[in-house]
């Protein structure tokens, strides 16, 4: 029998070990595939819903409608943060990421100045908002679906 402190450690360390163990269990680390895949399948389902909406009516000099897409750029954008980030090119990913969060926002922004009706101002909105270019970053990443949102105000 093992003296009082070795067997509490011992048994501490076998603790240890199942807990690490059973973590594991059930949860593969995300690969590169995987999130291609579940990004290509969001963005395809934020694609296919942009392509559904009616042009803007109005004389701000975009047939995007902002009001209506950027509920669908905002929620692609938040289910593509949801994303594990496996290590492999990680850094291109979260670019692309952050990208597309820009992307979101400036959409949001271009929403309330649709309701406006400030039309200078849209004009002004697109401009910097044609700067924002996710789809580089989707594509290196092999993210073939993604960034189509910013194609529609170029």
């Amino acid at each position: 029998m093992l003296p009082r402190p070795r067997r509490h450690l011992t048994i501490a360390t076998g603790i240890a070990a199942a807990s690490v163990a059973l973590a594991g269990c059930g949860s593969k680390p995300a690969t590169r595939a995987s999130v291609i895949a579940r990004g290509n399948a969001i963005c395809a389902t934020a694609n296919r819903a942009l392509a559904n909406l009616p042009a803007a009516s109005g004389s701000s000099g975009t047939t995007v409608d902002f009001v209506k897409a950027a509920p669908v750029v905002s929620r692609e954008a938040k289910a593509l943060r949801g994303l594990p980030r496996p290590a492999t090119d990680r850094a291109t990913l979260d670019r692309f990421i952050a990208d597309e969060s820009s992307l979101a926002a400036g959409y949001r922004r271009l929403a309330a100045l649709q309701r406006s009706g400030n039309d200078a101002a849209v004009q002004s909105g697109l401009a910097a908002l044609g700067r924002i270019d996710p789809g580089a970053f989707a594509r290196r990443y092999g993210l073939a679906q993604c960034g189509a949102a910013a194609a529609t105000v170029r």
